[in-house]
């Protein structure tokens, strides 16, 4: 099932749906939506959303099916953090029972499944994918084409009365990411961005002053996701990174880089020095040196050298062991 064909979908929900696929933006977005569509009551939804997650969901998840709604004709059972592709033939097949036995009058089922935690080939789907398939209705939340992303991202313009030319938007995609995540970061720090500047039409020279490239965007976003301990963020990106074939000795030169980046706006935050001074010593746009700025705050110049003697190691590893060089990175996330 598309993302087109679901829409339908949310005007009759009923039974069990498997959410899977690379957008993971676009799996929250529906997800809430199911939300206001099942579990309308906002008073009942401590009885009518029930949230699994983890290990345990799936050993509650026959319980939390077998009870009755409150005062409601349906409840939401949502189930997260599963890696459905690491269970046991018994655990499957368990699974598969619990959710065919569901009552679809009043059960609406969600399985949200991260690419880590289910990957289907449609052309040659695995056992896993087809025994979850013949119990749920799979959704497909699929990258969407650079055509819908800059429509979309035309529209955050057009909402924040910023004009932005369609040839711009695809330009942004081109030049930032191809995920929605990525780009709702990008789009918000335009638009401030042009608000500071009294607003006006936005160019290219905008994008490169304020935006980072698909690259650095990636190296930024996992650098942050380490330091605030977003293990399950920078994984994420992680394995983005190799699946889009980056090499990973780039991929930790980048991520080094930021390091160094966040190291040096530290000490010099430290000395007493203001955004736009750092900004001149750096030679760095001043907006980027503020992002560096909230993502340093609350932390010590330690825990960024320490992150930086983690990338050293890892570098002499990747250079010297036989060891899997992205199973290398992995480590950082953990170190």
């Amino acid at each position: 099932m598309t993302v087109t064909e679901f829409k339908k979908e949310l005007k009759g929900l009923g039974g069990v749906y498997l959410f899977y696929g690379e957008e993971e933006y676009l799996k929250r977005y529906y997800t809430q939506q199911v939300r206001q569509a099942a579990v309308p009551d906002e008073g009942l939804a401590v009885f009518n959303h029930v949230k699994l997650a983890g290990a345990g969901a799936l050993d509650g998840l026959e319980g939390a099916l077998s009870t009755l709604p409150v005062m409601a004709e349906q409840k939401l059972v949502e189930v997260r953090d599963v890696v459905y592709s690491a269970l046991k033939a018994e655990e499957l097949k368990n699974l598969c029972r619990v959710l065919g036995e569901a009552d679809a009058g009043q059960n609406v089922v969600v399985l949200y499944a991260s690419k880590e935690e289910l990957t289907v080939q449609p052309k040659r789907p695995d056992a896993v994918s087809k025994a979850l398939f013949a119990v749920a209705k799979p959704v497909e939340f699929a990258l969407q084409t650079p055509a819908k992303l800059a429509a979309w991202i035309k529209k955050h313009f057009d909402k924040a009365e910023i004009e932005a030319e369609p040839e711009l938007c695809f330009y942004l995609v081109s030049y930032c990411s191809g995920h929605m995540d990525m780009l709702t970061h990008e789009i918000k720090k335009l638009i401030e961005y042009k608000k500071q500047q009294g607003g006006g039409r936005l160019t290219k020279e905008d994008v490169h002053n304020v935006c980072c490239r698909v690259e650095e965007i990636a190296a930024f976003d996992f650098a942050n996701a380490i330091l605030q301990g977003n293990k399950a963020r920078a994984y994420t990106i992680l394995c983005d990174l190799e699946s889009k074939k980056q090499k990973p000795q780039t991929v930790l030169a980048n991520i080094a880089a930021v390091y160094g980046d966040l190291y040096r706006i530290k000490l010099l935050a430290g000395s007493g020095r203001s955004k736009k001074e750092i900004s001149q010593a750096l030679r760095m746009h001043e907006y980027r040196v503020g992002l560096y700025l909230d993502a340093l705050r609350g932390r010590q110049a330690a825990d960024v050298t320490r992150r930086m003697e983690a990338c050293y190691q890892a570098d002499l590893k990747i250079k010297s062991t036989p060891l899997p060089k992205f199973g290398l990175l992995a480590s950082l996330i953990v170190s």
